[in-house]
């Protein structure tokens, strides 16, 4: 079994929701565990997720950046911060932690 690190540079759009958290967790327990190097930009409009606090979540092995942004109008998202991308999940959209049991709420969840 090989000891090398897999290097990831992560761009999470719509990261600050209940997957999003999933997903950071996920990332930063392969980090912590010596599996992997994770860099993650969360784009989101809210800004940090209550849940996961990006100056606790930084280590040797994962850093974690928030960028705030609308959805239009251009971000503070720097040439760096995509450059060497390996992996870009987008969880924009409805919100499923809350009104998913509506029928317009899943008809917004659909159309994504």
């Amino acid at each position: 079994m090989s000891n090398r690190r897999v290097k990831s540079q992560v761009l999470l759009a719509g990261g600050s929701g209940l997957l999003g958290d999933t997903i950071i967790s996920s990332l930063r327990c392969a980090a912590e565990s010596n599996k992997a190097t994770v860099d993650v930009t969360v784009l989101s409009r809210s800004g940090p997720s209550s849940s996961i606090d990006s100056s606790s979540a930084d280590s040797t092995n994962f850093n974690l950046k928030h960028v705030k942004w609308d959805g239009e109008t251009p971000t503070d998202l720097r040439d760096e911060d995509v450059e060497g991308l390996t992996h870009a999940i987008n969880l924009c959209g409805e919100n499923i932690s809350e009104g998913g049991e509506t029928i317009l709420a899943k008809l917004g969840i659909r159309s994504w």
